[in-house]
């Protein structure tokens, strides 16, 4: 199963793999690169492993890919976790009420 997280990324362009222009493609090795770089490559060899590969053996990975707010939401999360464990470590600071940081986090959840 190939998952694509969301700073999964074509190893020979290091641009991330997305659903418009560096779409992931598998060779017959089993390795994956976005497919113009694959068609570009003028070994036509796997980078990584050195099999030889043809244009016609080149399969597009059909993923369906994280909305792309999902890392802004993941950081968001973290972020609260955060300010959570250190109210439980230090207690709440001057400024930084426990009540404030529970109610960022229903609005995080509502939203």
């Amino acid at each position: 199963m190939f998952l694509v997280s969301s700073d999964a990324m074509c190893d020979i362009c290091m641009e991330p793999y997305d659903d418009t222009r560096t779409l992931p493609h598998s060779i017959p090795c089993g390795h994956i690169f976005c497919g113009d770089c694959l068609v570009a490559n003028p070994r036509h060899n796997c980078p990584t492993c050195r099999a030889p590969y043809q244009h016609a053996a080149l399969r597009r990975l059909h993923v369906d890919f994280p909305p792309t707010g999902t890392a802004q939401l993941r950081e968001t999360a973290r972020t609260l976790q955060q300010r959570f464990a250190t109210v439980i470590v230090r207690g709440a600071a001057e400024g930084q009420t426990l009540r404030q940081i529970i109610d960022d986090c229903e609005s995080f959840l509502r939203s």
